[in-house]
């Protein structure tokens, strides 16, 4: 809300012919969504009659420009990551081999603590790192998630 205020303070200043000619002008590329509302409540206060803008077109435009954007990117542009499914799979494979590893040594009698303690500690070490590299793709997902909201 605070923002909306700002960019109230920001077009109330300006005068009526100069919002009536960025209402017209319906430039989504320049202006966003929130200064159009906040033009329309200015224009509306001042008892300014409001047309709907002549050129849709910007709107549709900028409508599919946004699409694009969101459907940009894939494999080469590394825009949608595949690593959370790797990380998985990866994990799997470690956990595998941490067992096996252990059990080798826990059939060795004189290795056989260490045989336990990979099985036990190996596994809970191998599965905070890949919690934490998950959490930072995680990370990275809700971030553009919010990036494509605003």
């Amino acid at each position: 809300m605070a923002m909306k205020d700002d960019v109230y303070k920001s077009f109330n200043s300006k005068t009526t012919k100069e919002l009536q000619k960025i209402w017209d002008e319906n430039d989504r590329n320049e202006y966003s969504t929130v200064a159009f509302e906040v033009i329309e409540e200015i224009l509306k206060k001042r008892n300014e009659s409001i047309k709907l803008p002549e050129n849709k077109d910007r709107l549709k435009s900028t409508d599919s420009n946004a699409n694009k954007e969101k459907n940009k990117g894939g494999f080469w542009s590394f825009d949608k990551m595949i690593s959370g499914i790797l990380i998985k799979i990866l994990y799997v494979l470690g956990v595998l081999g941490l067992i096996v590893t252990g059990a080798v040594m826990f059939a060795d009698d004189d290795t056989i603590l260490i045989g336990i303690g990979i099985i036990i500690f190996g596994n809970i070490l191998w599965r905070i790192i890949c919690e934490g590299i998950i959490i930072a793709f995680k990370m990275f997902e809700k971030l553009n998630q919010i990036e494509q909201k605003i």
